[in-house]
Parts: structure tokens; C-alpha cells; sequence
């Protein structure tokens, strides 16, 4: 049989332990090292042999074992010493902690014909699941900022460096398993961060490369680049080619550099061109929708003089019927040629005016620097 033992903490949401124990004949919950679950209760309302599971054929029963504080079930104190029996579930709160326990299947040893013999590593996986739960206890109840660091350097100095990555990595992943962390070696952490990083500057220039293209017409390459960002791996073997010397190497990383410039300048370039764009267009479209000019150019259409423009000074109705013809005219014109007519006719141009300008003449570093003042000015 499977029991399982889901341990949640009353004060701490982020507390979560998940043990599971098979063909068991009792589990033992308290403080102290010869539990199978090791509870450390900050305010000492665990004792150090608190509560008993007891497993007799189906038959399961629950034992508070004297503690101080008690056990409860649904908020009632159950009696010290006395075996309380459950079906094959049952919930119970001890000093600080909520305790699931779920009984499931039949006996792993028999429940194949074919298996003649126990599992040999039993007795040895109910060890390390001791203290597993042990280590997982203290881990969550240590600092956050400290205890990743503190858990590391400990088992580094007993693992094998060849084995690191991978047992720390199930380590993290039985501790941590509800929060899916994951936990790499630095070298292939930096490996992972680096095909990050350049897979984005990848697709960071090649979106530059469509945008200039596409929007303004301009051919832009990777001809002459020593460094090719169109793959990951001929920017990595140039980036880290071994054998080169010192200086060789810090040329290619200011390459690297330049390229990242020319994506900061572009969307400096592009954030600019936006706002003078927005503005320019807008002011353009107002003025070709003006009345006034609209008014001088029906009565310069019409001839308004002499008796016609008396006409229009006695009935001024009729006039202003002729500007709003006028006036509908033009918008039906512009929705008629659609959106991306009105966009090329007023904002495009000064948006591409604005984005060469910024483009040719931004600092990369020093906008940068404006933009990350900007962002702290904003957060506080």
C-alpha cells in the first residue's frame, strides 16, 4: 500500500511537504531525529515523539503519543495514548501544522505474482525519505535569500563534482517541486543564459533588419559583419573560439557590443519617431480639415462676389451647407483610400524623418542611462 502525507503550515501559505511512504507499518510525526517526519515548530508546540500512524493489515489508527500540546482533528483534542481508528483518510493538526494523510492500493509485495521478493531498496529509500523530509523541513524554514546558497555549499562538500548538477538538480526539484525550480551548474547556467541572450540579440536585429527594409526601404545586411547573427551557433563559436588571444577576444565582444548599440538606437530611434509622428500627423490631418481655409476655397470656387455673395451674406445657411459638403467630401475621400492611405499622407513622413534623425544622432550609452533614471524616477 501507498500512504501519503501532505503537511502544510497554518502560518506560512508557502509551506508545503509531500511524503509518501510505501507498505509502511506505522509513521512517526515529531521534533526529533528518529521520526520519520521531522516537524521543527519555531514556538516548540511539537514534541519531540508527538503522533503515531499505526497500520495493521486495513487496519489504521492514529496515536497521540503524551504530547504537550495535543492533537486535533477538526479543532477537537483527541485523547493522549489511546488508538483512534480511521478509514483510509484522515486530517489532523499538530502544533503549527495541518497533516493529509491518504492511504492508497494493496501491499506492493504481493500485488504482483511475479515479484517473490520485497524491493531491496526499501529500507533504504525509507531512510533517505527521513531525511529528505528533514532537510526539506529546514530548508523552508530558513531566510529566502540565504538558504539556496547555504543548501549548495553543503552538499558540495560531500557530492562527487562530476555528479553535482544532476543530484542537486532532483534535490531542488523534490523541495521545491510545487514552485517547478530548477537548478543548474554554473557552467551550464551560463551556457543557458548566453544562448538567451544571443538568440534575443538575434531576433532583436533581424526584426531591425525587416523594419528598415520593409518600412523604409533601406537594405540592411549582415554584409562585412564579422559577426553573424543569423545563427546561434557561428555567433557563439566566433564570441568563444578558443586559441585566440586577449585582444582578439575583446574585439569580438566590442562587435557584440556595436550590435547591441545599433538595437538600443533603434528603439530610442523608434519611440521617438513615434511621438513626432503622433504629434506632426495629428496637427497635419487638423489643418487639412480646417473650416477656414474650406470656407475661402468655396468662395473662391463660386465667385462669391456681387450679387451671388449677397445671396450667401442674406442666407449664410447656404453657405455653410457648402462647406459641409465640402468637409464630407474630404473625409469620404479618406475613408474611401482607408487607413493606410491617412498614414502614409500624415504620419509617416515625419515619423521617418524623426527615427533617421534620432537614429543618426543618439548615444546609445547615454540614452541608456536617461532611460534607466527614467524607470527608477517611475518606480518610486
Amino acid at each position: 500500500m501507498s500512504v501519503q502525507i501532505i503537511i502544510r503550515s497554518e502560518k506560512d501559505p508557502s509551506y508545503y511537504i509531500e511524503q509518501e511512504f510505501f507498505n509502511p507499518e506505522e509513521i512517526n510525526i515529531g521534533s526529533d531525529e528518529s521520526n520519520q517526519i521531522i516537524l521543527e515548530d519555531p514556538n516548540n508546540r511539537v514534541s519531540r515523539q508527538h503522533v503515531q500512524i499505526m497500520i495493521d493489515g486495513k487496519n489504521y489508527y492514529l496515536i497521540d503519543k503524551g504530547s504537550e500540546f495535543g492533537t486535533y482533528i477538526q479543532g477537537k483534542k483527541i485523547a493522549s495514548n489511546t488508538p483512534m481508528p480511521f478509514d483510509n483518510t484522515i486530517e489532523f493538526t499538530v502544533g503549527g501544522f495541518d497533516v493529509a494523510l491518504t492511504i492508497t492500493g494493496q501491499d506492493t509485495q504481493y500485488a504482483d505474482e511475479n515479484i517473490l521478493v520485497g524491493n531491496p531498496f526499501d529500507e533504504d529509500v525509507q531512510a533517505l525519505s527521513s531525511v529528505l523530509n528533514r532537510l526539506s523541513h529546514r530548508y523552508q524554514l530558513e531566510e529566502k535569500n540565504k538558504k539556496k546558497t547555504f543548501l549548495t555549499q553543503a552538499l558540495r562538500e560531500m557530492i562527487d563534482e562530476n555528479n553535482e548538477n544532476e543530484i542537486l538538480q532532483i534535490l531542488f526539484e523534490t523541495l521545491e517541486e510545487q514552485n517547478h525550480y530548477q537548478v543548474h551548474h554554473s557552467l551550464h547556467s551560463s551556457e543557458v543564459l548566453l544562448d538567451t541572450l544571443l538568440k534575443t540579440i538575434k531576433s532583436l536585429m533581424q526584426i531591425n533588419e525587416q523594419f528598415r527594409n520593409e518600412f523604409l526601404g533601406e537594405s540592411v545586411g549582415s554584409d562585412g559583419r564579422s559577426l553573424d547573427y543569423n545563427s546561434i551557433n557561428t555567433m557563439k563559436e566566433y564570441l568563444l573560439q578558443s586559441g585566440i588571444t586577449q585582444e582578439e577576444s575583446q574585439n569580438r565582444l566590442s562587435e557584440l557590443h556595436k550590435e547591441l548599440n545599433i538595437i538600443i538606437m533603434h528603439q530610442v530611434a523608434l519611440v521617438n519617431g513615434y511621438y513626432y509622428g503622433v504629434q506632426e500627423g495629428s496637427h497635419a490631418l487638423l489643418r487639412e480639415m480646417n473650416p477656414t481655409p474650406i470656407q475661402e476655397k468655396v468662395e473662391k470656387t463660386h465667385g462669391l462676389t456681387g450679387l451671388m455673395k449677397r445671396l450667401y451674406e442674406w442666407m449664410p445657411s447656404l453657405l455653410k451647407l457648402k462647406m459641409f459638403q465640402q468637409l464630407q467630401s474630404k473625409y469620404s475621400q479618406f475613408m474611401e483610400k482607408g487607413k493606410q492611405y491617412i498614414e502614409k499622407k500624415f504620419f509617416r513622413e515625419p515619423f521617418i524623418r524623426k527615427y533617421q534623425e534620432s537614429y543618426r544622432h543618439n548615444n546609445p550609452t547615454e540614452e541608456m542611462v536617461k532611460f534607466s533614471m527614467k524607470s527608477d524616477t517611475t518606480d518610486n
